[in-house]
């Protein structure tokens, strides 16, 4: 009997984010940066390689990714989605179901209070004695940013147009390290004989000395934005950045 042929794997194009880089932003986390590159630079029993340190035009959390080559009106699609979208009324929503009520937690003009972001800590997005990323956590003690970016991301499930795969939760991570863009490693293209392997860390110590460090404090969630794959060189930016396809204000 003919075995059925597997699906193609999905090769993500896009991603849906909240960019992190914000003119509130912008200053605190260049410094955090600076303070981390200067700190592996002097502790090379750190073992994180100064190349696999992330630019800070890059920083943001992830809500999802999504392969938008399917066909040529796939990506104005999702762009019409994320233009549909309605944040505020999906923040008041967010604080409404956690405080198990139908009416929002709203300030004086009847809108719910304006969401902001704090990232601390430095986790491993796998074992911490072998992992090739490293991140920043954001601060959600009442759990309102996790349940808005999730109402957020069904938007676009509901759609069609991100699959879940056989892992639905959503991490909420700022990557600040990841040995996949040093010189030499693959980011997912050409066949596998030409892949270069994927470098892994012990992170143990550099986890150990960034415990509870402060990258950002108190920055206002103020977009939401789908961004194509790979940053790139962008004129009047130090380092590089995401392509940002549609954004839409919070």
């Amino acid at each position: 009997m003919a075995h059925r042929a597997a699906p193609p794997r999905l090769r993500p194009t896009h991603f849906l984010c909240i960019p992190l880089v914000t003119p509130t932003s912008r200053p605190q986390l260049q410094r955090s940066l600076d303070t981390f590159r200067q700190h592996v630079t002097a502790t090379p029993a750190l073992g994180v390689p100064l190349d696999a340190i992330r630019p800070l035009g890059t920083l943001h959390l992830t809500l999802g990714v999504m392969d938008l080559k399917t066909d040529a009106n796939t990506l104005g699609r999702a762009c019409e989605v994320l233009s549909g979208l309605r944040p505020r009324a999906l923040l008041a929503a967010a604080h409404a179901e956690l405080h198990g009520s139908s009416t929002p937690v709203a300030e004086g003009d009847g809108s719910p209070p304006p969401l902001v972001v704090s990232l601390t800590d430095l986790k491993p997005m796998h074992t911490v004695t072998s992992t090739s990323v490293l991140y920043a956590q954001p601060t959600d003690p009442h759990g309102v940013l996790q349940l808005f970016c999730l109402k957020i991301r069904q938007a676009f499930v509901d759609a069609g147009l991100m699959v879940l795969g056989s892992q639905p939760e959503l991490r909420l991570h700022a990557t600040v390290v990841n040995t996949v863009y040093m010189p030499g490693q693959s980011r997912g293209h050409g066949s596998q004989r030409n892949r270069s392997k994927r470098i892994s860390l012990d992170a143990r110590q550099a986890v150990e000395s960034f415990g509870g460090f402060r990258w950002a404090s108190h920055v206002p969630v103020e977009a939401i934005a789908i961004c194509r794959m790979g940053a790139r060189a962008v004129d009047g930016v130090d380092g590089e950045a995401y392509t940002v396809e549609k954004e839409i204000p919070c």
